[in-house]
């Protein structure tokens, strides 16, 4: 079988490593399916492709997702500058 198995209950952060894969390239796809299925959790372990990635550990993935944040952080500071200043111009007109 190729894809997720719906798992009853949530992962505890422990558990995380043991049951997903997040190199996977089919990784976010299967994300998006268990989320439009509305499932509370689910395991890559039961995938054919689950041997083949191997991973990524979680420390690499939780600091990948910091990085996003601080991006998008960062962009959404530079955006609300902007809208400061054109309020600015176009209240002196």
């Amino acid at each position: 079988m190729i894809g997720p198995e719906k798992l009853s209950s949530c992962l505890t952060l422990n558990q995380v490593p043991k049951h997903r894969h997040f190199g996977c390239s089919s990784y976010q796809k299967c994300l998006d399916y268990a989320a439009e299925e509305k499932w509370v959790s689910f395991s890559c372990r039961s995938c054919e492709r689950f041997e083949e990635n191997k991973g990524i550990p979680l420390k690499n993935y939780i600091d990948d997702i910091a990085i996003r944040v601080a991006t998008l952080c960062v962009l959404f500071s530079f955006l609300f500058s902007l809208l400061k200043i054109e309020k600015l111009i176009f209240n002196k007109m």
